[in-house]
């Protein structure tokens, strides 16, 4: 337990302190993330009898830098286009081996799941704007050595982090306590229903005291839509890297961190909370601003 904790803040300090920076800082760390995640997830494609290929080590830091540089989104598409158009010529290379079709579905599914998220991220900690907390505007402003503060950004990224980690930290809680009819057995047997309820409650105290502590002013439906959907997209994320793990017959994606596992049992449902958060701060900036 005293490993695993120590881990745990070691985790918290190495994902939030880059994100403060912002910049090519918070950018590296995703591309960094996405590697070892992308070798972890070959890990896993090997253990399916897949053979995976060598092209998403290339593509997918440049889809993240690509997001990072917000070049539009002409560009960002013709980056992720390249998921498929790399991996099919490193499968042609092959000739006509048996499963190449399967091997060039299976990355092409892995590397957009790591590829949009991660991009999400990068685009997510660059949104422009204001926010009324003058403490992290400030605290931005500092830490951004010739590149964008983007205080709205990193206030939109924090927001998410807290209310995916506080709704993941009350289902277990709630879960351990209360938990009695199962969520999905088959894929994830401790996850309750009673579990995802309590969920959904930490995740709107989270949301509310995140949106008072950076500053995004938001209205209540604002809050009580972002708590449900964030906590929601949680679950599907980390019930999502669970059944890649089950169908796999492992029992953790990797071994880098003590106690935890690999990335990806660290980011699992932050990787679809950080597509679903973009999402959701672009439609609601354009509804205050409105």
């Amino acid at each position: 337990m005293r490993q695993r904790s120590i881990s745990a803040v070691g985790v918290v300090l190495v994902g939030v302190v880059p994100a403060l920076f912002g910049g090519p800082v918070w950018t590296g760390l995703l591309v960094a993330v996405g590697l070892i995640s992308l070798r972890e997830l070959h890990v896993l494609s090997r253990a399916l009898d897949r053979r995976p290929l060598r092209s998403g080590y290339v593509v997918l830091p440049t889809i993240v830098v690509g997001a990072a540089l917000r070049p539009g989104a002409e560009v960002l598409l013709g980056l992720l286009s390249m998921i498929v158009l790399l991996s099919f010529t490193e499968v042609l290379t092959r000739g006509n081996a048996a499963g190449s079709a399967l091997d060039w579905a299976t990355d092409c599914a892995f590397g957009a799941y790591l590829a949009v998220p991660l991009a999400s991220a990068a685009t997510l900690r660059g949104i422009d704007g204001d926010i009324e907390a003058g403490w992290l505007s400030r605290l931005a402003q500092d830490l951004s050595f010739g590149w964008a503060a983007a205080p709205r950004g990193l206030a939109w990224l924090l927001f998410v982090v807290v209310v995916v980690w506080l709704s993941d930290t009350g289902a277990y809680l709630v879960g351990r306590r209360f938990g009695r009819r199962p969520l999905a057995t088959a894929i994830s047997p401790k996850k309750t229903v009673e579990g995802l309820l309590g969920g959904y409650l930490f995740a709107g105290v989270a949301a509310v005291a995140a949106d008072d502590a950076v500053g995004l002013d938001m209205p209540w439906w604002a809050l009580v839509v972002g708590a449900i959907v964030i906590a929601t997209v949680g679950v599907i994320g980390d019930l999502s890297e669970s059944l890649l793990k089950r169908q796999a017959g492992v029992k953790d994606s990797g071994r880098l961190i003590p106690g935890h596992g690999g990335i990806l049992d660290r980011i699992d449902a932050l990787l679809f909370a950080w597509s679903a958060g973009l999402l959701f701060a672009v439609a609601v900036d354009r509804a205050i601003s409105s």
